[in-house]
């Protein structure tokens, strides 16, 4: 495992620009979003908050910011921000942290604010045509979030109960319920998916990354330089490279994989 790049405060949410290979991070502390390049982070956009997911749909960067309480949507090709979406039925969201798009082109995002104890974190999802819909609720500090490779599970990381849980999207009760997939031995903070359809989570405060089935089965650990990595996603020119992000020594790091990442269709 290499460092690629190092000098950021509060790293978080990698996000790969699949047309262009450009690894993006935020800087929570500082609140800015950055690429790597060559090895240093360069400042793209500042936020003005407290920046942590990050997903790019259609040659823009969508940002889950806590401290400005909203969804940000960065267009690259006229560098501009504006605000995405910022509340549901007029009340402000509470921290959205981390997001994942469907291949309809919907959106899902955490929002953990308050709910290490008390379960009164939330999953909201804005479909298509921009309307914000309440996904889920009563959860303890849903965080780190994604897709099945077929797109029809919801993956969430509920930190403060050390578990994955996954919403089915077939039939109605879409976020009614949810199944507990794996209890893990650690704060699982960032997902991500292999091509494989396996499960990847950064264990927050354990320095590792772990590796689960589709069913739940821990299958491997790999450690981490730190113990704090936050996220993780794969890029590279063939999608085996898996980037990390980690506080302990505010580093990005690099690993190369013996699988190959899953991208959506879209991206």
């Amino acid at each position: 495992m290499k460092t690629i790049a190092k000098g950021l405060k509060f790293p978080e949410g990698p996000a790969i620009d699949y047309w262009t290979g450009d690894l993006y991070v935020t800087d929570a502390e500082v609140g800015i979003v950055v690429k790597i390049l060559k090895g240093k982070p360069e400042r793209v956009v500042d936020t003005g908050g407290t920046p942590t997911g990050l997903a790019i749909f259609k040659n823009k960067l969508y940002i889950a910011d806590s401290g400005v309480n909203g969804i940000l949507q960065y267009d690259f090709s006229k560098e501009k921000l504006e605000v995405y979406v910022e509340n549901y039925k007029g009340e402000p969201f509470n921290g959205p942290n981390d997001l994942v798009f469907d291949a309809e082109g919907g959106l899902y995002f955490t929002t953990p604010l308050d709910s290490e104890k008390i379960p009164k974190g939330k999953i909201f999802y804005v479909n298509p045509r921009g309307k914000v819909e309440l996904f889920s609720n009563k959860l303890y500090f849903p965080n780190g979030i994604c897709l099945s490779k077929r797109g029809d599970t919801l993956l969430v990381a509920e930190t403060h109960k050390q578990r994955i849980i996954s919403f089915s999207l077939t039939g109605r009760n879409k976020g009614d319920s949810f199944t507990v997939l794996a209890e893990l031995p650690g704060k699982p903070d960032g997902l991500c998916i292999d091509q494989r359809g396996n499960i990847y989570a950064a264990l927050y405060g354990s320095g590792c990354i772990i590796k689960l089935s589709q069913e739940g089965e821990v299958l491997e650990k790999l450690r981490v330089p730190g113990t704090r990595p936050t996220n993780i996603a794969f890029g590279g020119c063939d999608l085996s490279s898996l980037f990390i992000t980690e506080v302990d020594g505010n580093q990005v790091l690099e690993e190369s994989m013996n699988v190959r990442g899953y991208k959506l269709f879209f991206e």
